[in-house]
């Protein structure tokens, strides 16, 4: 029981943390509470400039890249506000993922429009 919230204590302070660090160190544009998980793998080798997240988004277990590798390109990827990116998808660069109402309990998902 103890261990259990001292662990949750500790995720909630590390998904606070972690945005803070993304923006301050490589540039990235992110939103108010965003929660970005542990296993969602940013960009932050090639051009890590090139994400851009806006509010209320949860990412988590999915790889997000601005950069092609093959043809030595970069590319922005925009993420819109009260997105859910999850599932072990990837983005590619240069994609935009619009707003969806997705966590408002007033609309029925939508879906996130490419």
């Amino acid at each position: 029981m103890i261990v259990s919230k001292i662990r949750t204590f500790a995720y909630r302070k590390y998904t606070k943390v972690y945005p803070w660090f993304l923006r301050k160190f490589y540039g990235m544009t992110i939103g108010e509470d965003t929660i970005i998980s542990r296993r969602a793998n940013l960009d932050r080798n090639i051009n890590p400039k090139g994400i851009h997240i806006g509010s209320h988004t949860l990412i988590t277990g999915t790889t997000i890249l601005t950069h092609d590798a093959c043809r030595s390109l970069k590319a922005d990827t925009y993420i819109g506000d009260y997105c859910f990116i999850a599932g072990g998808g990837n983005s590619s660069w240069g994609s935009y993922w619009k707003s969806c109402d997705s966590w408002s309990r007033k609309y029925r998902y939508k879906g996130c429009a490419r």
